[in-house]
């Protein structure tokens, strides 16, 4: 992928444990595999020299740790990005919640990293219903603690 900039990102996925995500069916625990965000990626920057001429250029490959999680319906790249039905900030906890309703579209999720615009994306199980999400208001911006989705109705 190249930006306006010029700059050539590759992704590398560097882990894909974690326990960021678990995806439950009410009553049926073991007809979903758990999915987890990588805990962190590695990013790979190579700037196009054509582009910035008359400047000497530096490459990067940098780690960037998980730190927030979108949701869409349908792929990300449509750009369906999905807001919060809800949510509530107690002490420096800021917990957002996604109820999704049936659909034919298949609803995505995003891991977001910091100091990059790279992410992870898969599809989730067509009858997942709702997610939550848990951040640290400490941090700025706000760092992802967890977050899970599950199956059945909403609620």
């Amino acid at each position: 992928m190249t930006n306006k900039f010029g700059l050539s990102l590759s992704l590398i996925v560097l882990s894909a444990s974690g326990a960021a995500i678990a995806q439950e069916a009410p009553g049926n625990a073991a007809a979903h595999k758990p999915i987890a965000c990588p805990p962190s990626i590695q990013v790979q920057q190579t700037p196009s020299p054509a582009l910035i001429s008359d400047w000497q250029t530096r490459s990067s490959n940098d780690t960037h740790p998980l730190a927030n999680i979108s949701f869409y319906a349908g792929p990300p790249e449509e750009m369906a990005q999905l807001a919060p039905s809800s949510a509530q900030r107690k002490g420096k906890t800021l917990t957002s919640r996604w109820l999704l309703a049936p659909t034919d579209r298949v609803y995505w999720v995003a891991c977001e990293y910091a100091g990059t615009s790279a992410t992870a994306t898969k599809p989730l199980d067509k009858n997942i219903a709702s997610c939550v999400a848990e951040h640290d208001m400490n941090s700025s911006p706000p760092v992802l603690k967890r977050w899970s989705c599950r199956g059945g109705t909403a609620g």
